[in-house]
């Protein structure tokens, strides 16, 4: 995994993702030697409230852990998680929406401080 970049919901650029998709994205930064997090800024979130949702996991794939799911249309928000990080986007059979953009950078931490999983 690169070090930066950007991670869209099929069919982000076209307007609409389609319905019944499940997919599933990994963010593991290789030559990182440091205490580091991964920040993700989710710039756009459109997805249908309760029913099309955006998992975040820690730790993929051997101890996986919940850390939160996403859903609606929340303002800008940005957070910070020690890699691995997993990430699914499940969407159901009915209503489809712009769906999610979202950029993330790995920032190593100074003086060997390392913080627990935080949000932004």
């Amino acid at each position: 995994t690169a070090l930066q970049g950007t991670i869209r919901s099929p069919g982000y650029r076209t307007g609409r993702y389609r319905n019944g998709e499940l997919f599933d994205w990994f963010i593991s930064p290789s030559h990182v030697y440091s205490p580091a997090v991964v920040e993700m800024t989710f710039a756009v979130m459109d997805l249908e409230t309760n029913y099309d949702v955006l998992r975040v996991f820690s730790d993929p794939p051997t101890n996986v852990k919940h850390i939160m799911t996403i859903t609606g249309s929340p303002d800008i928000f940005q957070i910070s998680i020690r890699p691995p990080i997993g990430l699914q986007f499940a969407t159901d059979s009915t209503q489809a929406k712009r769906g999610f953009h979202m950029n993330y950078r790995v920032v190593t931490i100074s003086g060997g401080n390392c913080v627990p999983d935080s949000f932004m």
